[in-house]
């Protein structure tokens, strides 16, 4: 390497260790230790009337009015807000506070707050904007975010959990605002005490409790569950009251309400939802402006099958009171009346019995009769002071989950699972060691012959 070369790449180093020192002594704009100026609200959240919150890159757009002491969400037809998260949000106004980090427009894209990228949000006064707040795509940590006013220049770093309490708490750029989230889709307001009873309409028929048709007793804890459940059953989402297509002036079913004070509550649930993943269907409250789309599982739990109400133990099968069991199956049939020294076979047999599980109550479009007796299995359960009971069962078909049983003398059939099926009927080999045991017969004296006489 010749002189010149040395010399040149000298200076080549030496302007990039300048470079780099140079670089080193430069702060980032958004991250200036030194404020100039703090940001405060020029509103108070208490005199709010409005409020949006929107992305100019989305036709999604959070929007809140206040009538009277409510606040309802206009462009979804006027929908009830949940207060509880209007009322977090109106908190999150109050605690905002930061300091200024910037002060051009160039550095906007620094902090992701030009117009297109950032979160804006509305605050208005007896109807007029008071505060447009831009909130920058980009942040300095957890909810502090790049705040900025529109028109303005200056830019402040804001520890606020505004969006959070939204529930965005990740990636602002990529951020959905969600209308619904402040949404109240409660389908009733009812109070769990006040409710008398419930019934079911289906195509216009007759009303019948929701509760009829349960093979066995009626569990009144179940019951009040189910009351309970009621009262947080919500919807999916909301829809255009004015729209056509969704089966409600001839409802599939509707759901009565009976209270102990005030007039009923019907529910009607219409067409199925077209393209809808979960089952969904429309559903209205009567006399209430909303048409809504609930999933399959609120249908279940709105009107659910009678099997809802079955007790733990169905059969009122009391281990003390046992006197006999026998099992049935076209192969075999088992007998047992010793229980006082159950094993464990005996005592897994009986609890599995006493914890019969019911899939569900058969239904009309199913057949209302068992099949051939010939082909039946079947437990007959004897105990101390009751009459006996009979639990019959069809075979198990093949590929089904599920097998149809009746309780012997009653009138409603319904089904079991199969593994509810095989615990009871199949391997009765199990129980063959507790197999009650035939009398025991005398034992024969052994025959003797008499002496012959000498001749």
């Amino acid at each position: 390497m010749n002189p010149k070369q040395i010399i040149l790449l000298i200076v080549v180093l030496g302007l990039l260790v300048f470079g780099l020192y140079w670089k080193g002594q430069q702060t980032r704009p958004e991250l200036s230790p030194e404020p100039e100026a703090s940001f405060g609200l020029g509103v108070s959240p208490e005199n709010l009337d409005g409020l949006q919150i929107y992305k100019e890159t989305s036709e999604e757009r959070l929007m809140l009015t206040r009538v009277g002491e409510n606040w309802v969400l206009p462009n979804l037809w006027g929908l009830p807000a949940d207060a509880n998260r209007v009322d977090r949000l109106l908190q999150g106004l109050e605690e905002v506070g930061g300091d200024e980090r910037g002060n051009s427009e160039d550095l906007f894209a620094d902090f992701g707050i030009r117009d297109a990228q950032a979160i804006h949000v509305l605050l208005s006064e007896n109807g007029e904007v008071k505060e447009h707040l831009l909130i920058g795509d980009k942040t300095a940590g957890w909810n502090q975010v790049f705040v900025r006013r529109e028109g303005s220049e200056k830019v402040y770093l804001c520890d606020w959990d505004l969006l959070s309490r939204m529930g965005i708490y990740a990636d602002l750029e990529s951020a959905k605002i969600e209308p619904l989230y402040v949404a109240n889709l409660k389908l009733f307001s009812i109070a769990e005490d006040n409710i008398e009873s419930v019934s079911v309409r289906r195509s216009g028929g007759e009303w019948r409790p929701v509760y009829a048709g349960n093979p066995f007793e009626q569990d009144e804890a179940k019951t009040k569950n189910y009351h309970r459940a009621l009262r947080g059953l919500r919807a999916e989402t909301v829809v255009d009251p004015a729209g056509e297509g969704y089966g409600l002036d001839t409802p599939e079913y509707e759901v009565q309400i009976a209270l102990k004070e005030g007039d009923p509550v019907v529910a009607q649930i219409g067409a199925p939802v077209p393209g809808s993943g979960n089952g969904e269907r429309y559903l209205r409250v009567e006399n209430s402006p909303h048409v809504y789309t609930v999933a399959s599982y609120t249908q279940d739990n709105l009107a659910p099958d009678p099997s809802r109400f079955v007790g733990a133990n169905p059969l009122q099968i009391q281990k003390q009171d046992l006197l006999k069991v026998t099992v049935h199956t076209p192969s075999r049939e088992i007998s047992v009346d010793s229980f006082e020294d159950a094993g464990e076979a005996l005592t897994q047999y009986i609890e599995a019995l006493s914890r019969l599980s019911i899939v569900r109550v058969r239904n009309a479009s199913m057949p209302q009769s068992l099949s051939d007796p010939a082909q039946q299995a079947w437990i007959l359960i004897e105990q101390q002071g009751k009459d006996p009971v009979r639990l019959i069962a069809d075979p198990l078909a093949e590929g089904m989950d599920e097998t149809p049983c009746l309780v012997e003398g009653g009138k409603i059939p319904f089904t079991i699972s199969k593994p509810t099926y095989e615990k009871l009927f199949a391997n009765l080999s199990r129980l063959q060691e507790i197999e009650s045991e035939p009398e025991a017969q005398p034992e024969a004296e052994p025959e003797t012959s008499e002496p012959t006489p000498a001749s």
